[in-house]
């Protein structure tokens, strides 16, 4: 019953408009509070040395959304703490294996939790809410602030205007560049090198396969079947009017064969499904994420039926690469304005 409430609540505009950043910031306090209470101690700082540093921690003992939404929070709390002459470190789970795809590019990102001080002296918790239109103010007499609650949504978006887009790949690629790992990954599709193809993302959530909590749009046989046949009337629609191949990427390993039985292509290999509910899911994941952004466009297509994915928004930020959306029930391409 919750549950059903809560997908209510996402897809509610005033809900969102109004309402939805106050009760983030009720709940997060609540919860920092009694982390506060529980983790931290009155005894003096045991690390004195890491100072004026706003860490990112991801517990494990929490739900977190997908892999495009904890990169948004990554880049719009490293810019926050830019702004407030901060470092900025992530301290990662062994169920987020980032390091491994990703390592520092222009600043050492990489936390540890020895580094964490657990003096209540010393530290102040605070929940990102990207909601909001400001930036925290962090004080020079604390320590160290640290992160655990957040949202996936963007306060670039909300505070940089037309230069959001910008704002975004600047923050990323001053995080992150490829490992050697994944440029080995990456070096496996030489058959579509950076530009040679159209990228069309299609997230169906429940409405094909159980892939996700939480969300309650599946169909029965004969809407799957009429959304399948809308969907690849999309591809086909696609195909004639670009001169390059498609690669199509999904959320659905059903919709990724039918798919490829037509002669569409896919990136083989590594488990499909939602990283915060499948951690098999995250090396494919992430490669999706790359080649989605070395398209030379990227469709997202969109329907009332499925959901409106910013993944494939985040990937065309990162590749600094259009994005259009097609709409099955309106047969229209457009540009989306980022």
């Amino acid at each position: 019953m919750f549950e059903h409430l809560q997908q209510l609540l996402r897809s509610n505009v005033f809900y969102q408009k109004y309402l939805q950043s106050r009760v983030n910031d009720t709940r997060y306090a609540v919860r920092n509070w009694r982390m506060f209470r529980t983790l931290y101690h009155n005894t003096p700082s045991e690390n004195p040395s890491v100072r004026h540093t706003l860490f990112f921690i991801i517990d494990p003992h929490q739900r977190h959304p997908g892999f495009a939404d904890r990169l948004k929070v990554f880049c719009c709390i490293d810019y926050i703490a830019e702004q407030n002459g901060y470092d900025f470190k992530l301290v990662l789970d062994d169920d987020f294996p980032l390091e491994r795809y990703l390592e520092p590019n222009e600043t050492d990102w990489r936390g540890r939790h020895e580094m964490l001080s657990h003096s209540r002296k010393d530290v102040r918790l605070i929940a990102y809410n990207g909601g909001k239109a400001d930036i925290p103010v962090l004080k020079k007499d604390i320590c160290q602030y640290h992160i655990y609650n957040y949202i996936g949504l963007d306060v670039l978006r909300r505070t940089q205007g037309d230069q959001w887009r910008h704002a975004w790949n600047k923050q990323f690629h001053h995080l992150f560049r490829p490992t050697e790992y994944l440029n080995s990954l990456l070096s496996q599709y030489e058959d579509y090198p950076p530009k040679s193809y159209v990228a069309v993302h299609i997230r169906f959530v429940n409405a094909l396969d159980q892939i996700e909590e939480g969300f309650y749009n599946k169909l029965d046989a004969t809407g799957q079947k009429q959304l399948v046949e809308n969907c690849l009337d999309a591809l086909n629609y696609l195909q004639r009017n670009y001169q390059q191949p498609l690669l199509v990427f999904s959320d659905s390993e059903r919709f990724l064969k039918i798919a490829h039985e037509h002669g569409y292509q896919r990136i083989e290999g590594g488990k499909v499904g939602h990283i915060s509910f499948c951690s098999e899911a995250f090396e494919k994941t992430v490669l999706d994420f790359h080649m989605l952004s070395r398209a030379s466009r990227i469709v997202r297509i969109n329907s009332p039926l499925i959901y409106g994915s910013t993944f494939p928004i985040y990937a065309s930020f990162m590749g600094n690469c259009p994005i259009f959306e097609y709409s099955l029930e309106e047969k229209t391409l457009t540009q989306l304005p980022f």
